[in-house]
């Protein structure tokens, strides 16, 4: 992360939980809404879970940043899934990775690829693998069980068997793709947003 934007870093497991609300709308519908504080930046967060009977969950995420803040970097939700969690589909651009200012060259269409495969090996370690303009995502085992998202207009999203520390570092070649190690699990990225690279001439 851009040294400008670190207090933006940890942010994400700084948030202290103000308000909890729970609202059984009906027999298979029920709302559960989180409010927080993100305690460096002095941001508000209020995140809602619509949790219907059919398996379905809508959230919804409504941010509203402190004061005399440096640019937010990205914008989304992680979470971790079993390893198993390899097979992986989407409408959105690709096939290859793409960042919001490199992806002219990839094309929207319907792909199919592996966690595995998601991941590209960069002599020196870093953020790699996203994918943006997707409309829909599906991620499964080998026997087809799994998640699907979906989300209007588009979103990104990264599934990689590294985390994010993994791919980080203060200075770049003080690590290199042998020194990292694939998780036991999926690391899933859904982002409404994620800054561009700066790769737009590369």
């Amino acid at each position: 992360m851009h040294e400008k934007s670190k207090i933006w870093k940890n942010e994400g497991s700084n948030k202290i939980l103000k308000k909890l609300d729970v609202k059984n709308v009906n027999s298979s519908k029920s709302v559960i809404t989180f409010d927080y504080e993100l305690s460096n930046t002095k941001s508000k967060l209020t995140t809602s879970y619509t949790i219907y009977g059919n398996g379905e969950i809508q959230i919804e995420n409504n941010f509203t940043p402190g004061d005399k803040l440096p640019e937010l970097p990205r914008f989304g939700a992680l979470m971790r899934l079993p390893k198993r969690f390899e097979q992986i589909s989407w409408l959105g651009r690709g096939p290859f990775e793409n960042y919001e200012d490199r992806k002219t060259a990839a094309f929207v269409d319907v792909y199919k690829s592996t966690v595995t495969e998601l991941y590209y090996p960069y002599i020196s370690p870093q953020e790699n693998g996203y994918r943006t303009d997707v409309r829909w995502l599906g991620i499964a085992d080998n026997e087809g069980n799994g998640l699907f998202f979906g989300a209007y207009p588009v979103f990104g999203f990264s599934a990689l068997h590294y985390t994010m520390e993994d791919l980080s570092q203060e200075s770049r070649g003080g690590k290199h793709t042998i020194d990292l190690t694939k998780q036991e699990f999926t690391e899933l990225m859904i982002d409404y947003k994620q800054r561009g690279v700066g790769g737009d001439d590369s």
